[in-house]
């Protein structure tokens, strides 16, 4: 993320400045007093207000990586997930933690979503292609997580 420091007095540059950015849309200016008591603006250029970090997510298209599943990426963030081509069915036997689940067809659609699925359970969909494994309680902190997964996904493919 970009950032831009602006002076006082460059508040028309600023505006300037944001719309040819491309329709960025930025944080509101926040104005701060400095140590000598000036007035400054600081202008953040990047994502949209409000938006979270892109949602990235790893490929376990071998048999052995979706056998290992999260086992083998430990070092996980919070805006990371799994996801296993094919796959039609996970457990959490043995995890420490509870994850989300996102069951997906091949078209990308998303049949069925498993919030928080505990340790030493099971989950599963029929009609499902693939599966996102995402940190627990993911789907319910981004209420844009659909759009979030069909960009990672596409970035994959």
């Amino acid at each position: 993320m970009a950032r831009l420091f602006i002076r006082r007095g460059a508040a028309k540059l600023a505006e300037a400045v944001s719309r040819a950015a491309g329709g960025f849309r930025s944080k509101a200016p926040a104005s701060t007093a400095s140590r000598c008591g000036k007035r400054s603006i600081h202008h953040y250029f990047g994502r949209r207000h409000g938006s979270n970090p892109p949602l990235r997510l790893r490929l376990a298209a071998s048999f052995w990586r979706r056998a290992a599943g999260l086992f083998l990426f430990r070092g996980m963030g919070p805006h990371e997930g799994l996801w296993l081509r094919p796959c039609r069915a996970v457990h959490t036997l043995g995890m420490r933690r509870a994850i989300d689940i996102v069951f997906v067809d091949r078209r990308g659609c998303i049949l069925k979503t498993v919030h928080a699925l505990r340790p030493n359970r099971a989950a599963w969909c029929a009609g499902a292609y693939s599966v996102v494994e995402l940190p627990a309680f993911y789907c319910r902190r981004h209420g844009r997580y659909d759009a979030a997964l069909r960009r990672a996904m596409r970035a994959h493919r």
